[in-house]
């Protein structure tokens, strides 16, 4: 009966875990799209920094996706290096859409609207 018993837990377990795989997996693939998409022919690189093999994203020309202005830690894996791209590439966008809304043309026509009031 215990034999039994273990048994049915060792399948559900590892039927669990081949769930979470394929989300996972999912999940890894909608972000290499989203990063693909704004990088067209992003791809991994490995850069040696000394001992240490460290992964990074870059688009099709070779430049890094992740700036360096963002001071983010090296990757030591490849889907790390894919979530920081996914990220930098959101952060970035961000950014262009804010200093698109608050760019100096705009300001300057609201203060004329106002001071001609």
């Amino acid at each position: 009966m215990l034999q039994l018993m273990e048994k049915v837990i060792l399948q559900l377990h590892r039927s669990n875990t081949l769930r979470m795989n394929k989300i996972q997996d999912k999940d890894f693939l909608r972000m290499k799209r989203y990063v693909d998409k704004r990088f067209p022919g992003a791809h991994a690189v490995v850069r040696m920094s000394g001992q240490q093999m460290a992964f990074q994203i870059v688009d099709e020309l070779g430049f890094a996706v992740v700036s360096q202005e963002l001071f983010l830690p090296p990757t030591h894996t490849v889907r790390k290096a894919w979530e920081q791209a996914k990220y930098a590439a959101w952060f970035s966008n961000m950014i262009r859409k804010s200093n698109a809304a608050f760019s100096e043309e705009k300001m300057f026509k609201k203060m004329a609207k106002e001071s001609g009031e």
